[in-house]
């Protein structure tokens, strides 16, 4: 066979002693093998022989095997004559056979068999049919559509439409179409029906958008989804036009869908007529319009998106917001930026969030203005934009507003502000802020600066904060002392601990003892040892037991032979003995003794 491949004189010499060996008495398996080459190798010659094969059933599936595969209308005849000689499976086979090879001569001998007593035959005889396809198997399909029942008429429907199927392919819409309608009545399966429909908005296109209008319309919602699907997907302005005429006639349900599938048709055509809708009086109706307006919309309806989300609450009020958030087009940004100027405040501060959900940097200048506003709310929602959209660029101005800042609840939202621009540009603008903090007077302003300081934990700005802790003021003291014990690593542990031995005040001696215990357990490269010995000293200059509980409850994380003498030396005191007991369990847990 191999070295034949090319030659077909070679290949018809193989082929004859192939059909020699088919009549021979060799085993199944044998002449398997041999129809399984005739199949790639054999022609019409072959046909009277493996047509002999067809009514054995030993031999019939391996003999249709073959003659599936080989051209030629001999091999159609024999298959359309062994029709008569078989039955059952082999029969079935046959009529399965003539499907594959789409013989339109077989249709009136498949037709006649659809009435067979043998269902399977019955079935076997419709599915070839539809496979056939061509104007006789459409001409018998109809001719049994409605004289038929239960499963077989449900095969008849399936051919029918696969006859549909085909036309469509070959390019014959409106045949195709002609057999859709028929198939889409009110009384056939709804499978059916939902193939039909597909079918016609494949073929009819426009013509079909009456119908699927007229579903959304009904309280069918197994079709109402199909319709959905199909209006979704189906282009062309005029189909728009004819669903915004549609919408304001369908009930509130079919109103909702219909506005889904006009924002997936994504046609701004429609948006006029969708924000309409917005103002319905169903609710359901109004989150759909403005959840589609996040779609269809452009930057002429940013006032009116702002407008509903500073409006309502709930479900309206967050597909509002996601709207804005999503509009798309070169001038909704600016258009975001310019409305702030004329906007009351609740609006303003919708615009304001927008601003930070879409990232406009170019919004920044804006809300160092805002952040001024009159109304707290939209000075706060300022500051927090800021986080987002601000750069090194702004702190400078931030830094000023904050100094100015008349409450508190401003004052530490600038300070995350600050905070986070800091961080996000890598302390690029550190020195403005040092500067400030070594400039300003202000007590309150000084305190914030210092906050600011610890959060960022830069050591460049140790020198002002130790300074800090030598202040007269005692809030600038505290101050300090809460920046330390913020910081990233125990650089500023000696002076925490300084200040807790020297500070006259009791809570400022707490605040720094508690700093210092927070910094010394944190990680660090010294030994275990060489911690508790500084956890030692801290324990020491406590006076009360809760600072002396905080340094046992750290005790355990540096497991050595002096952590546990510290632990057990701490039991003899009443008010700390369950403290150290339990200290003492861990360490020696964890050095397995």
């Amino acid at each position: 066979m191999r070295e034949a491949y090319g030659s077909s004189a070679k290949l018809k010499r193989i082929e004859k002693g192939f059909l020699r060996f088919l009549k021979s008495d060799a085993t199944p398996a044998s002449k398997q093998f041999v129809c399984r080459q005739l199949s790639i190798v054999g022609t019409e010659e072959s046909a009277d022989t493996l047509a002999g094969m067809l009514a054995r059933p030993q031999t019939s599936d391996i003999a249709r095997f073959a003659l599936e595969r080989i051209p030629g209308q001999a091999v159609d005849e024999v298959l359309r004559g062994a029709l008569s000689k078989t039955t059952g499976k082999e029969k079935i086979g046959i009529i399965s056979t003539l499907g594959v090879r789409g013989d339109s001569k077989s249709v009136s001998a498949l037709a006649a068999m659809i009435k067979d007593s043998d269902s399977e035959i019955a079935a076997a005889s419709v599915t070839a049919i539809g496979q056939i396809a061509g104007a006789e198997a459409i001409a018998a399909l109809e001719k049994v559509r409605n004289q038929t029942s239960g499963p077989l008429r449900q095969l008849v429907l399936d051919a029918y439409l696969r006859c549909a199927d085909k036309l469509l392919d070959q390019g014959k819409s409106k045949a195709a179409l002609s057999i859709y309608q028929k198939a889409y009545h009110s009384s056939e399966p709804a499978l059916i029906r939902i193939a039909a429909l597909y079918g016609m908005a494949e073929a009819g296109g426009e013509q079909v958008t009456n119908i699927l209008i007229d579903i959304l319309k009904d309280d069918d919602r197994q079709m109402q989804a199909v319709a959905i699907g199909l209006l979704s997907e189906m282009s062309g302005s005029k189909i728009t036009r004819s669903l915004v005429r549609e919408l304001p006639g369908l009930r509130p349900l079919g109103q909702v869908q219909l506005l889904s599938a006009l924002a997936k048709r994504g046609d701004a055509e429609a948006l006029p007529a969708v924000v309409k809708q917005a103002t319905s009086s169903s609710a359901e109706v109004r989150i759909a319009a403005l959840e589609a307006m996040g779609v269809l919309g452009n930057e002429t309806i940013v006032s009116f998106l702002a407008q509903a989300a500073a409006s309502n609450t709930g479900e309206e009020q967050q597909a509002a917001r996601e709207s804005l958030y999503r509009l798309r087009g070169n001038k909704v940004d600016q258009t975001i930026i310019d409305n702030l100027n004329r906007a009351e405040a609740k609006v303003k501060v919708e615009l304001i969030r927008s601003i930070g959900e879409r990232s406009i940097k170019a919004g920044a200048a804006k809300l160092l203005k805002t952040a001024q506003d009159s109304d707290g709310t939209v000075r706060r929602e300022s500051f927090k934009v800021l986080s987002d959209v601000g750069g090194a660029e702004h702190l400078s101005a931030l830094l000023d507003l904050l100094i100015k800042a008349q409450y508190s609840s401003e004052r530490k939202a600038a300070e995350k502000t600050i905070v986070s621009i800091l961080k996000k540009t890598e302390n690029a603008g550190l020195g403005q802020v040092l500067s400030a903090a070594t400039s300003v007077t202000e007590v309150k302003a000084r305190c914030s600066l210092s906050g600011i300081l610890g959060k960022i934990g830069d050591n460049r700005a140790l020198p002002v904060l130790r300074k800090a802790l030598a202040d007269s003021n005692g809030d600038v003291k505290r101050a300090a002392i809460l920046a330390l014990s913020e910081w990233p690593n125990a650089t500023p542990a000696t002076e925490l601990l300084s200040v807790a031995k020297t500070d006259t005040v009791v809570v400022r001696q707490v605040l720094a003892l508690q700093g210092y215990i927070k910094l010394v357990s944190l990680p660090t490269k010294r030994s275990a040892s060489q911690t508790v010995k500084l956890l030692q000293d801290g324990l020491d200059i406590a006076k009360r037991p809760e600072e002396k509980k905080a340094v046992l409850a750290v005790l355990p994380q540096f497991a050595c032979a002096e952590a546990l003498k510290m632990a057990k030396n701490c039991e003899t005191d009443s008010a700390l003995a369950a403290e150290a007991k339990l200290a003492v369990e861990k360490i020696r847990k964890a050095l397995k003794l």
